[in-house]
């Protein structure tokens, strides 16, 4: 399989409709800067070909759809099994797919396009083996493993590569009849039981169980009868006619004790209610005598207190008039000091603006100055580089094709014919070329043939080896040597260093404009004639002065300290103010105060006439209810005296409840005996017709089988267990055999790269160490670039292999072997060259000047010409 174009619209960063045409089929590389498209490039290549038209998954469409939305459409032109095909589809929006056979003119489109791309893909061993082939930026890294579906298919190549070579054998078929039977009995990994094995167990197992519960229940029957007979025995004496009267009896006599102890306490909780009220009246009519004698003396404290208080009104009301008329002079004062203040601050701000306009106006005349100078210095400067022909883009084409030269003459030198005479003594001058002595102990490079003459002996005819390759190298010498020399003349140089040199001046001119530009943009961004509009502006404006700041600042400065002390004197006239009203104002709530108590006071009262002989008949009242408090003492005193104590009545109640029960926890006792003998009785009957021991002895026989038949399983697993783990050792002790094919694809490359060293694979054909010398190192302690150079030497192993022994597949790198150095850069080069031989090598690299020196066909991505939807 071979990519031929590839063509994309709306997808990911590429908006527009752009093309990837001209893939040569062997080494084709495509060198961008960032962003450039070439990752998205990559994904819209692997989806195409293994993503569905209809699909839906939302993380290939955060791949593949632009952030402001679209519809993308990738369409592909590839090779397979030597026929040409052209596959296009859109994504999500209104979805599409079709696939045109070049050759013949079919096609197919929606389902039918996807059905007929899976069957060409069949032939290459399916799109899974893409994965392994494309490796996506920044892949390189990962520890590589091929997926169960695609090492299946690579181990059937190498099964039938081993076949042809050895004959073939049937030792897979006896191990598949092994691990199909284990497979039947036992679970993968940690081999649990199950199917046959599984039951056969779960039937042993509960047959012991069901074992262990009759025997059990036969134990039980026995046990039951015993306790049967005690607790009749229990339920006689429970129930015995004299015990139930006795402990009737004694119910009724603690009964009676408790009902008496009771009565004498309601006597006396009684007469402690009476003296309660008898008290609460003595209290009242204490309280009603009290309380009229301090009404009395609180309406005289009032009435004094009221007279007070009306003549300190007075004399307040007179000093808050002073202390206003005072504030009001304050106030009007500090108005006249505050617009003088205003008056000199507005003068002060005029005279800085003009001031300002001064010191700006005459640092825009410096700037205009500056841009002028640079303005110059730039005409100068592109007036140079207009003149100069020495481009960096010329200098670094005679850099390369000066390689080339040397390249070319090295190689030469390599393959021609050196030749040294040595004369034996007295033959000097007998070597002769075209009729000229051959001169001893000088080496001859013939690049041509060329005919030697021996005098009296013969001719030698010297020709080196591969004179087509010879002459092919010198014509593509003679056609760089062309090139240099175009390139020189273009240049206006002498040699490539001289043009070197020309184009490092051209680029310190070119940077100097860059930094006049810059510097000249940061002066006046707007243009010099913006500048020069606003130096003339403010020109204009500039006007008599407004005064001298300074002095102005310190007339401002005197008049706010007067302002001040004229504030600090308004502000003690306020405070004493407004603290004077506020004493008139507590002093007027008082005095309103005093006026209600005294009325609320004179209302609480009877009218004075009276008052003598309503506080005689309080004092009567006060007496009387005393006396009846006194006599309702005495008889709650001697009713305490007859009234048992808390503990009497403790003890009372404790013996009623402890003969009540007694009588019933007997009574309790009695129905959880009847109840158990109950359930006694009717499970004896119930296991005497269940007939226990005949189904003992069948659990027995058929616990027996179970066993017999579950130790036959045992012994087939452990036996095939056995097998297969035989099977295993054989196999890996195999393993190096079976992964030859690959390691063998590998050598060339990995020798190419790492010279010396071999590489162990593992059953997933990925690489798990590196071995130098006698030291085996595991990948992942290897160095980043160690790691990524194995990775790509090992997908090379395996697309030569798929190349070798099927339909071969395209190897892609999206910018790999970044961390190479020089050196293993080169040899990484040559080993892309070397596979591109036999397969397609597709390079995605940001790096171009590092990788001019790979070759291959360049690409570039262009319009897609006459794009349709």
């Amino acid at each position: 399989m071979k990519i031929r174009a590839l063509r994309v619209r709306e997808v990911g960063i590429l908006r527009d409709a752009v093309a990837l045409e001209g893939l040569g089929g062997g080494l084709d590389v495509l060198a961008g800067p960032n962003e450039l498209g070439k990752s998205t490039l990559f994904r819209a290549l692997d989806a195409v070909f293994r993503a569905e038209h209809k699909t839906t998954k939302s993380d290939l469409k955060k791949q593949l759809v632009p952030y402001s939305g679209g519809a993308p459409i990738i369409e592909v032109d590839f090779e397979l099994a030597g026929a040409r095909y052209r596959l296009r589809k859109r994504y999500f929006s209104a979805p599409k797919a079709s696939l045109t056979g070049l050759d013949d003119g079919s096609v197919f489109r929606g389902a039918d396009a996807e059905a007929r791309l899976a069957e060409l893909m069949a032939k290459a061993g399916g799109a899974g083996r893409l994965d392994m082939l494309w490796v996506e930026q920044s892949r390189s890294l990962e520890t590589f493993a091929v997926d169960g579906g695609t090492a299946a298919g690579l181990k059937g190549l190498i099964e039938r590569e081993l076949a042809v070579a050895t004959g073939g054998g049937n030792v897979h078929g006896v191990r598949e009849k092994i691990r199909a039977r284990l497979e039947a009995l036992v679970t993968g990994g940690r081999r649990q039981p199950r199917g046959s094995y599984k039951d056969t167990i779960d039937l042993e197992a509960g047959l012991r169980r069901e074992h262990e519960a009759l025997t059990q229940k036969a134990a039980q029957g026995s046990a039951g009868l015993d306790r049967l007979a005690t607790l009749r025995e229990s339920q006689a004496a429970l129930t015995d006619p004299a015990a139930a009267t006795q402990r009737a009896q004694s119910i009724a006599g603690a009964r009676a004790a408790l009902e008496t102890a009771r009565a004498a306490a309601d006597k006396r909780h009684a007469a402690e209610e009476a003296w309660k009220r008898h008290e609460q009246s003595r209290l009242a009519a204490a309280a009603a005598l009290a309380d009229f004698d301090r009404r009395a003396k609180e309406f005289a404290a009032n009435s004094t207190q009221k007279g007070q208080a009306l003549a300190a009104l007075a004399s307040s009301t007179a000093q808050r008039d002073a202390a206003q008329d005072l504030h009001k002079s304050a106030a009007d004062d500090l108005a006249t000091h505050e617009a003088a203040e205003r008056d000199l601050a507005l003068r002060l701000d005029e005279a800085r603006r003009q001031a300002s306009a001064a010191g700006a106006l005459a640092g825009l005349r410096k700037r205009l100055a500056e841009a002028s100078a640079l303005m110059a210095q730039a005409a100068e400067l592109r007036q140079l580089l207009a003149a100069d022909r020495a481009t960096p883009d010329l200098a670094h084409a005679a850099d390369a094709a000066g390689r080339a030269v040397e390249t070319l003459e090295a190689k030469l030198a390599a393959v021609s014919v050196r030749v040294t005479v040595a004369y034996e003594r007295g033959a000097d001058g007998k070597i002769s070329r075209a009729g000229a002595p051959v001169p001893a102990g000088t080496e001859h490079v013939f690049v041509e043939p060329v005919e030697l003459v021996v005098a009296g002996v013969g001719r030698i005819k010297i020709a080196p080896g591969d004179v087509a390759a010879q002459a092919e190298a010198r014509a593509d010498l003679t056609r760089r040597q062309r090139e240099l020399g175009e390139l020189l003349a273009r240049a206006g140089a002498a040699d490539v260093a001289a043009l070197r040199e020309a184009a490092v001046r051209r680029g310190e001119a070119a940077t100097a404009l860059g930094r006049a530009d810059a510097r000249l943009g940061g002066i006046c961004p707007e243009g010099v004639a913006a500048l020069q509009a606003e130096v003339d502006r403010l020109a204009a404006e500039q006007t008599a002065a407004a005064g001298d700041p300074a002095a102005i600042e310190l007339e401002l400065k005197a008049a706010q300290g007067r302002r001040k002390a004229a504030a600090a004197a308004h502000a003690l006239a306020l405070a004493a103010a407004q603290k004077l009203d506020l004493a008139l104002t507590r002093q007027e709530a008082e005095a309103k105060a005093l006026e209600q108590r005294h009325l609320a006071l004179s209302a609480a009262l009877p009218p004075a006439d009276t008052a003598d002989a309503h506080r005689r008949k309080l004092d009567a009242e006060a007496i009387a209810a005393a006396e009846r408090a006194r006599e309702a003492v005495l008889l709650l005193d001697a009713l305490r005296q007859q009234e048992p104590d808390e503990r009497r009545l403790a003890a009372l109640n404790a013996e009623l409840a402890g003969a009540i029960k007694t009588d019933a926890d007997i009574v309790a006792k009695t129905n959880v005996q009847a109840r158990e003998m109950a359930a006694l009785e009717a499970e004896l009957r119930r296991d005497a017709l269940d007939g226990i021991g005949e189904r003992l002895a069948e659990c027995e026989g058929d616990l027996a089988l179970a066993t017999r038949n579950l130790a036959a399983l045992v012994a087939e697993v452990a036996a095939l267990t056995m097998l297969d783990d035989e099977f295993e050792r054989a196999e890996a002790d195999t393993r190096a055999h079976y992964l030859g094919p690959v390691i063998s694809r590998l050598a060339p490359y990995l020798q190419t790269v790492l010279p010396g060293a071999a590489l162990q694979l593992g059953e997933s054909f990925g690489a798990e160490a590196l071995q130098r010398r006698e030291f085996a190192e595991p990948v992942g302690q290897l160095s980043h670039g160690t790691r990524e150079q194995i990775a790509v030497l090992v997908r090379l192993g395996l697309a030569r292999l798929l190349a070798d022994t099927g339909e071969p597949l395209p190897l892609i790198l999206d910018d790999a072997l970044v961390y190479a150095d020089d050196e293993r850069i080169a040899a990484s080069f040559a080993a892309l060259r070397l596979a591109a031989e036999r397969h397609q090598v597709i390079v995605l690299t940001c790096r171009a000047k590092s990788f001019a020196a790979l070759g291959g066909t360049r690409l570039a991505l262009r319009a897609w010409q006459n794009f349709s939807e």
